[in-house]
């Protein structure tokens, strides 16, 4: 699964898949391979751009939250059903880009 790298930070710091900071046993990852932008990734994941494209190659979840697979991109698409806003990363021409405003703003969404 691949998603925007605003996305991955939500996730990976959402107490709904990972239980609460203060947590005695909580949620952990163990075994985390990413690709970032179609590279090999092995830094903080708190400091992927927003804009990257994050890939999991490999991961589980050790102590998981009531209902959340222990593997970690089944987990990310847990955590996505559960969400009611989603980011997207579009490519169009950029003599669309009023259309596409205009059209965001339509539909309750934002450019950033």
């Amino acid at each position: 699964m691949k998603v925007l790298g605003r996305e991955f930070k939500r996730f990976y710091n959402d107490p709904v898949a990972w239980g609460p900071e203060d947590a005695r046993d909580g949620t952990y990852v163990d075994d985390l391979m990413l690709k970032v932008d179609g590279r090999a990734f092995d830094g903080d994941e708190n400091a992927i751009d927003d804009q990257s494209e994050v890939e999991i190659e490999s991961g589980y979840l050790v102590n998981t939250q009531p209902g959340c697979p222990e593997e970690l991109d089944e987990a990310l698409r847990w955590w996505s059903r559960k969400q009611s806003r989603v980011s997207v990363l579009v490519e169009i021409d950029k003599a669309l880009l009023n259309d596409l405003d205009t059209w965001l703003a339509a539909a309750g969404g934002v450019r950033r």
